[in-house]
């Protein structure tokens, strides 16, 4: 399974001449040439869309097709997003990792928050919760609903 890309883009980005029209001409032409690829979409959110939360951050999301993980939302930049000191972390497995493959490791003992990372790389991005949206994402889980 390869990997899906859905991005969309404000129209303002596309409409903002910025580095002079040559520069811009081989910008919507490589957007072009990307679109034309089977795995990539390229949307345009209207500027009579009014405000959007997703033109001011950037914001993925992580879809796990066939496994029993749920989607996760990252958002990057904005006010809601803050860095956190991991340093002191005491991370273990979580008993909601599938046989193995698919293993995160949870840290509950920091002050205001429960950080969520994959076993697999140890030195990438932590997700970040508070405790009451942690166990009400357990919750859901054990309840067998969908968290997305």
């Amino acid at each position: 399974m390869s990997t899906k890309i859905i991005l969309v883009l404000d129209e303002a980005a596309v409409l903002r001449v910025v580095g002079g029209p040559d520069v811009m001409r081989e910008q919507l032409a490589h957007l072009a040439a990307m679109a034309a690829q089977p795995h990539v979409t390229i949307q345009v959110l209207r500027l009579d869309a009014g405000a959007h939360p997703g033109t001011t951050r950037e914001i993925t999301i992580l879809a796990f097709p066939g496994l029993v993980a749920p989607d996760v939302v990252y958002q990057r930049g904005g006010a809601e997003v803050g860095t956190h000191d991991l340093r002191r972390a005491q991370w273990r497995i979580s008993s909601h990792s599938a046989n193995g493959s698919t293993c995160v490791q949870v840290a509950r003992n920091l002050p205001g928050i429960v950080a969520v990372r994959d076993s697999k790389d140890p030195s990438g991005a932590a997700l970040v919760f508070t405790p009451e949206d942690w166990r009400a994402f357990i919750a859901q889980l054990r309840a067998g609903q969908s968290v997305a």
